[in-house]
């Protein structure tokens, strides 16, 4: 019978070339992680839009009773919020907020916090005005308002309506939405659900936008959003 040749076993690689090996592997794993981690911290807040796309442009009314269009050459952050909502839209307000004041003054000139009235009845200039005021936001944001005919496309084109048959989708969590929020912005939040909450709830997401100096749709969060997070995407969208 005819012997049959047994698998030789490699030779182990001489300890100084195995220690070579293993630097190299260890570096090129290092080297992945942190190209990882930079891509992460560029943009970590939420869903990246690829590829980009163009925003929606639109021009209505704000809380101060002015035409506003949507500017470009700035950094936008853009949702959608109701001024009788008791759920999401005191705590996104809040977030929003908080953003603002992480941002330095030089910062806060690159950018416009946008909110479009999911409620064409119900909030108008005085009631958005009163709600900015009480807020703290009247000249820090602005709320535009308009009719049906006027937000609806606006309301498709950012997926703002809550899908048939569903209560909203997007919505955050209970305790999401307290995320990054400290006590005092708790209670303000509280204090104006007493104060402005009621009425007929409108379902819709949850979502904010993030819109580049190009006026390109780059990224898309939510209500769970921590407002530190937000700041920091807003500070790298245009090194993106």
């Amino acid at each position: 019978m005819k012997r049959r040749d047994t698998p030789s076993k490699k030779d182990p690689l001489p300890p100084i070339e195995a220690a070579v090996a293993l630097v190299a592997f260890v570096a090129a794993v290092l080297a992945l992680a942190a190209v990882l981690i930079l891509h992460r911290s560029n943009l970590g807040a939420g869903v990246a839009v690829r590829p980009p796309v163009p925003a929606m442009d639109f021009a209505l009314v704000d809380q101060r009773g002015e035409r506003f269009a949507l500017a470009s050459g700035k950094v936008i952050v853009l949702t959608f919020l109701y001024t009788h909502c008791t759920d999401e839209c005191p705590f996104t307000a809040e977030k929003l907020k908080a953003v603002y004041e992480l941002l330095t003054p030089g910062e806060r000139k690159e950018v416009e916090l946008v909110v479009v009235s999911s409620d064409p009845v119900g909030d108008t200039v005085s009631r958005v005005a009163a709600y900015s005021k009480t807020l703290g936001m009247y000249d820090r944001w602005h709320y535009v308002v308009g009719d049906r005919q006027q937000l609806e496309p606006i309301w498709k084109f950012y997926d703002a309506i809550a899908p048939a048959g569903t209560s909203g989708g997007g919505h955050a969590a209970d305790g999401d939405l307290e995320r990054g929020l400290g006590s005092s912005a708790l209670q303000e939040a509280g204090e104006i659900i007493k104060r402005f909450g009621g009425g007929q709830d409108v379902e819709h997401p949850t979502t904010i936008w993030l819109i580049d100096r190009k006026h390109d749709v780059r990224l898309t969060t939510d209500a769970s959003v921590a407002p530190s997070s937000l700041a920091h995407d807003i500070i790298r969208l245009p090194e993106s």
